[in-house]
């Protein structure tokens, strides 16, 4: 009975703050910064007791759904709820560990430093001289929590009653049977400790990002005692710090969240301004970890891919994936849906945060996802409001923080590290028919363990290499290094010596640090204008393989201009080569310039990302093999049968490579005039 009459009460007081809320909305907003409206909900909800508390710190976070006003009075409901006797500290702290207070603290503070609705933190000693607080729950709350509990069951029951299709799509069942797992395991603090050690082993390689310690002898399912920590509030940061400090910080909170949410798809739910400190040295202290959420490997999957296609603005694969993390009612209007998601991000993406901030965007996306017969899983409706209260510590940070920008380097450097190649080649050797003829790959849920479509992949590639070599010659050139050295010698004898071979250690150098690249390995290399021959001999240094590779003249001009170019073995897709160019600067002195290239490919961009490989270690390359060019000729360090000219009547001649000393024919016709 007593139940169902505090129901009521709750019923009647509900309807009239939603008028009170209706009427707000009307007013003017100079009106609005005199009412009492939103301070007189605040104090409702405290009288009410924790369970509207919870619900008045979720609302917090919802601008979607309160004005900016009740934002700001709600916020005070994370850290300014009202505390109660230290008597009642006493009796728990014997009831849990059969002794007096002063048996198991050193010293004790009586006044709380932080009170919310289902506990109180103290600062206290143990014996041992250790600082520590304290987090005490308060006596008799369970009870209470579930009787409230059972009184909002019956606020869901009512409004599904009233508003059948609202409460199914908003789906309100879900989202309070994860309100009520969520809030009865906060009372669970030996759970709660065992969440905080998870989440410090997540972040062990984090000097900057850190979960206090938990300290177990002096811990039960209603106390923890943790390492005590301290730092600046959020509301404190911008005061103190600087701009550049602040964004420095910002930019770290975001990849903080970014690794709870993609890398290990577990994350802090209730990441409010009360449950986080920054320090002056750049760290990030978190805190009170009794909400946390977690994604199955597929909800994490698909919200980096939505993400990654967010940042990308690639509005119908976000949409795609958004879709998919949810399910469809039967009077659903997807193309509907699709028109206001596209509207919805068009202005997140024209707007600074301050007019359209990740909160409303990805919160109103959900909300119209419902309106148009999309219901989506509680453990995304956990994960908005997670994202909702991590993003405002943002915009506190930095005003003009703009969520895209900054997560974008986020979430394309997780894609890499999901994408590992063996992982990528299992799924895609099985599921290479789908992506051959429908442009897509088959989910791994309907793949067996045996699914394999190998020698599909065989028959395909044999097709593919036929056309390899036409598709080459329509390819774009992309320079990757370039250096040019003056040289005191005449147009004609420079250029007979470039062409001729590569012979001398100075100008193929040998390994260094500076340069990584390939570099021939043989002591004489002989080419041809028309074609290097079948095979000439590179030795790949960082990894010490020696590849075997094909090489063609594609422009050749006496005095002017020599290019070559050759595919790389190991990825016979890529073709990489040498432009030399001289020019004649009179007086016996000549510009010899050589740059460094690769046929533009996709496939290219994963090996020219290579350190060794880079266009840095490709200039450095060049400058050690155009200024051995240079000292040899000005030296004269060189037999005289190097500047003779080579080229002329030449179809092909024979090639040696000389390795150890040791002559190696290639069996290559010689035709001269």
């Amino acid at each position: 009975m007593k139940t169902l009459v505090r129901f009521i009460k709750i019923v009647v007081l509900l309807i009239k703050e939603a008028r009170n809320l209706h009427m707000f909305k009307s007013l003017s907003d100079e009106k609005r910064l005199k009412s009492n409206i939103p301070k007189n909900l605040v104090e409702i909800l405290i009288e009410l007791g924790p369970v509207f508390v919870k619900l008045g710190q979720i609302l917090s976070t919802r601008p979607d759904f309160v004005p900016k006003e009740y934002i700001n009075e709600l916020k005070v409901l994370h850290n300014q709820v009202p505390p109660f006797s230290f008597a009642d500290i006493e009796k728990t702290i014997k009831e849990e560990f059969g002794k007096e207070l002063t048996d198991s603290f050193q010293s004790f503070d009586k006044e709380p430093v932080a009170s919310a609705s289902l506990s109180q933190v103290h600062f206290a000693l143990l014996h041992d001289g250790t600082e520590v607080a304290v987090k005490i729950q308060r006596s008799g709350i369970k009870e209470v929590i579930e009787k409230d509990l059972l009184v909002l069951s019956w606020l869901i029951w009512l409004a599904g009653k009233l508003y059948p299709r609202l409460t199914r799509n908003l789906n309100l069942s879900a989202a309070f049977r994860e309100f009520e797992k969520y809030t009865k395991k906060e009372l669970n603090f030996t759970l709660e400790g065992k969440t905080l050690d998870r989440f410090r082993d997540n972040f062990k390689d984090w000097d900057d990002v850190l979960f206090p310690e938990v300290y177990w002898e002096h811990t039960t399912d209603r106390i923890l005692t943790m390492e005590r920590v301290s730092g600046l509030h959020v509301d404190e940061v911008r005061a103190n710090l600087s701009l550049e400090s602040r964004e420095k910080l910002n930019k770290r909170l975001v990849e903080m969240e970014m690794k709870m949410f993609v890398t290990d798809a577990f994350f802090h739910a209730d990441l409010h301004p009360g449950n986080i400190f920054f320090k002056e040295d750049g760290k990030i202290v978190v805190i009170d970890v009794g909400m946390f959420g977690e994604l199955t490997d597929e909800q994490r999957d698909r919200f980096l891919l939505y993400w990654l296609a967010i940042v990308e603005k690639e509005k119908k694969r976000a949409f795609s994936h958004l879709t998919k993390l949810g399910w469809k009612m039967q009077d659903v209007d997807e193309t509907g849906f699709y028109i206001k998601f596209s509207d919805i991000l068009d202005e997140f993406y024209s707007s600074s945060i301050t007019k359209r901030s990740l909160t409303k965007t990805y919160l109103e996306i959900f909300a119209n996802g419902a309106k148009f017969g999309f219901v989506f899983p509680s453990e995304l409706l956990l994960q908005a409001k997670a994202l909702t209260t991590g993003e405002a510590l943002a915009f506190i940070l930095v005003p003009e923080f703009r969520f895209a920008e900054e997560v974008r380097p986020i979430v394309v450097k997780e894609l890499g590290k999901r994408a590992k190649p063996d992982e990528l080649k299992s799924h895609f050797a099985k599921t290479f028919p789908e992506w051959l003829l429908l442009g897509e790959l088959t989910e791994k849920h309907l793949l067996s363990e045996e699914s394999d479509s190998r020698e599909v992949w065989k028959e395909v590639a044999g097709v593919w290499a036929k056309e390899c070599d036409q598709l080459r010659e329509k390819d774009k050139e992309i320079i990757h290094g370039e250096f040019a050295v003056v040289i005191n010698e005449s147009l004609e004898r420079v250029f007979n010596f470039v062409t001729r071979f590569a012979q001398y250690p100075f100008w193929h150098p040998t390994y260094t640090e500076a340069s990584k690249v390939i570099h021939v390995s043989a002591r004489y290399v002989f080419i041809t204008p028309e074609v290097l021959g079948s095979v000439f001999r590179l030795d790949e240094i960082v990894d010490g393989n020696n590849l075997i590779n094909n090489g063609e003249i594609t422009e050749f001009e006496r005095n002017k201009l020599y290019k070559w170019r050759a595919p790389m073995s190991m990825f016979p897709l890529i073709d990489i080569g040498t432009c030399f160019s001289f020019e004649d600067l009179g007086d016996g002195r000549t510009r010899l310039h050589e740059y460094f290239y690769f046929i533009d490919n996709p496939i290219a961009d994963f090996f020219t990302a290579r350190r060794w490989f880079s266009k840095e270690a490709l200039t450095e390359h060049i400058r050690e093999e155009l200024t051995g060019v240079k000292t040899i000729i000005e030296t004269g360090n060189y037999q005289a049968e190097d500047m003779e000219y080579l080229w002329e009547d030449t179809v092909n001649i024979t090639r040696l490579i000389r390795v150890d000393d040791v002559d190696i024919p290639l069996n290559l016709p010689t035709t001269r005039a």
